[in-house]
């Protein structure tokens, strides 16, 4: 480039490089964000679907099915809605990407609130900010 625009350029074209390869590094390091996002993403989905985790959703399926809450247990509730506040906190962080989340989990947050609504009630009474984060996340996608 130096030789097709002679020396009067040279400066010019040195300025031109560096943003172009500036705009190339820029553009690396948000690929490389977005790909962490979706592997945050993905390993929700991947913990969720564990065999180690299938108790505890089965527990709130139960519940969401309309089984009596009092006869499950509640450790296996109580695990399922810390997990959602984790995503909850981990999406408004900017650590997991939102969509694919939402497109997974959406369905099971929305109607565990709907069941579980009394149940954080009588648990908020003595501790007001339990499940916090959670019903931030259900109120963010209950009118998608």
């Amino acid at each position: 480039m130096h030789v097709l625009f002679g020396e009067n350029a040279k400066k010019d074209v040195d300025f031109g490089a560096a943003i172009i390869h500036g705009a190339g590094i820029v553009y690396t390091v948000l690929l490389t964000v977005q790909s962490k996002r979706a592997s945050s993403a993905a390993r929700f989905a991947e913990r969720w679907n564990d065999v180690d985790f299938t108790e505890r959703r089965r527990s709130v399926g139960q519940a969401i099915r309309g089984e009596k809450i009092d006869q499950i247990d509640t450790r296996h509730i109580t695990t399922v809605l810390n997990f959602f506040g984790e995503m909850s906190i981990c999406i408004q962080m900017g650590e997991a990407q939102e969509v694919m989340l939402r497109k997974f989990f959406r369905s099971p947050v929305i109607q565990s609130a709907a069941v579980f609504k009394p149940w954080f009630e009588e648990r908020q009474t003595k501790q007001p900010t339990v499940f916090r984060e959670y019903l931030k996340l259900v109120e963010r996608w209950k009118d998608d």
